[in-house]
């Protein structure tokens, strides 16, 4: 998704079918050790991703939570730097995105997965 015309054809399909979250600076977005059956892909802003031995930053185009955990608890606390708006993916929808266009699906899931892997181990 590095092409320019295929970003923009993604975010206006994601845009259109799926609900935009706002979040303002400071607000938990998600608990670590939760289990939270959505993927959030960051559409502005900042989101710190930390649990008690590390921290890194999910700026736009970042995705976090269940993309990266397959329904397990979340390795991560999500924490909204500045004022964030995201996309957000159900774990079923992402299931469904993945049967038709496994492509994408693997690089929403990819990208949850290096946010957190810093994280996780």
């Amino acid at each position: 998704m590095n092409d320019p015309a295929t970003t923009e054809i993604y975010t206006l399909s994601l845009h259109d079918a799926l609900p935009i979250l706002s979040f303002p600076q400071g607000a938990t977005i998600q608990e670590g050790g939760a289990v939270d059956r959505r993927c959030f892909v960051v559409f502005d802003g900042l989101v710190e991703l930390s649990d008690d031995e590390s921290t890194v930053t999910c700026g736009p185009g970042g995705a976090f939570g269940d993309a990266g955990s397959y329904g397990r608890a979340l390795p991560a606390t999500a924490v909204a730097r500045t004022q964030v708006r995201t996309f957000v993916i159900p774990s079923l929808v992402m299931a469904s995105l993945a049967a038709r266009n496994p492509e994408l699906a693997l690089r929403l899931a990819s990208a949850a997965t290096e946010s957190t892997s810093s994280i996780a181990g």
